[in-house]
């Protein structure tokens, strides 16, 4: 099976090559199409499609996997609790690929904004996002036994999330707190039942599909600027895409700070280090710590 998935892989690329071949010497397209460089496909993985001007990392448009390259490969599932940052991981996954990732859900027009694959829930993408179960509508993919798993301190991710919950601006998904509407009385209710979902769904994730195959991230090692390059390819490799070069990841991270999807709090908003008092901290670890520690998260290494 895995030899006959590679051949379909490497089958794809030589029909898009000859295709672009084809339509430049038929209808003159050397002038009006920058050329897309595809890195030689190895181990039957996608090549990543990269335009040829990223070499000064200018911004790229990722595009839809053709029906070969769907028809080679299962879709993996981006699964998150909501919070951990799983929007960011989209956009490094298609800065540095050049493909598209989906989602299961539609109804976030800032979303569609951002990612052009949102509204797909299918395999012509090259990962679908998800926070729970993927809904019936996304023909086949639940049952795929391929799931990437993002995690981040549940300190921050309940902050995260509780930040976009309360939020009223258009998007909800950048918004912080103002100081003056800030309530410690019901941050403390809605983390400590975060804290309660966290540690039933994170396990669950891992242990289902039966017999799935996993790879946990942990968004601090992806937002690391040391730590960043190994766990992008890491989980480039688990979605089954041939490794860009360093130059081509540092680019991604550059064009991955878009300023619809990454929060920066303004000196009106609040922030976690301000208003975590020690009790709440106490109760939130007390949950979440028998899941926690098996990522080498403490109750004090969320400033980090």
């Amino acid at each position: 099976m895995k030899k006959k998935k590679a051949a379909l892989r490497v089958l794809a690329g030589f029909v898009s090559a000859a295709v672009l071949t084809m339509a430049t010497s038929i209808f003159g397209f050397e002038e009006t199409v920058k050329p897309r460089v595809e890195i030689k496909t190895c181990d039957g993985k996608l090549p990543a499609v990269i335009p040829e001007e990223d070499e000064v990392c200018r911004h790229r448009t990722p595009r839809l996997l053709n029906s070969f390259e769907a028809a080679s490969r299962s879709t993996p599932i981006l699964w998150s609790y909501p919070g951990s940052g799983n929007s960011y991981l989209r956009l490094l996954v298609e800065q540095s690929t050049g493909y598209l990732t989906g989602s299961v859900y539609h109804k976030d027009q800032v979303m569609k904004d951002v990612f052009k694959g949102e509204t797909h829930c299918d395999g012509a993408v090259i990962g679908i996002k998800s926070h729970k179960k993927v809904p019936k509508r996304c023909e086949g993919v639940e049952g795929n036994p391929r799931v990437a798993v993002l995690i981040r301190h549940p300190v921050r991710t309940f902050f995260a999330e509780y930040s976009r919950k309360v939020s009223t601006a258009p998007n909800r998904h950048i918004a912080g707190i103002d100081r003056d509407k800030f309530n410690l009385t019901d941050f403390t209710r809605v983390s400590l039942e975060m804290a309660t979902q966290w540690v039933e769904q994170i396990p669950w994730r891992l242990r289902y599909p039966p017999q799935g195959e996993y790879h946990v991230l942990r968004f601090e090692d992806m937002a690391h600027k040391k730590l960043g390059f190994k766990a992008l390819t890491g989980l480039l490799t688990f979605l089954d895409v041939c490794t860009p070069s360093q130059e081509v990841i540092a680019c991604a991270y550059r064009k991955a700070n878009h300023p619809l999807i990454r929060r920066k709090p303004t000196a009106d908003q609040v922030t976690l280090e301000e208003i975590l008092p020690s009790q709440l901290l106490d109760k939130i670890w007390e949950i979440v710590e028998p899941i926690a520690t098996r990522w080498n998260y403490t109750k004090s290494n969320w400033r980090k």
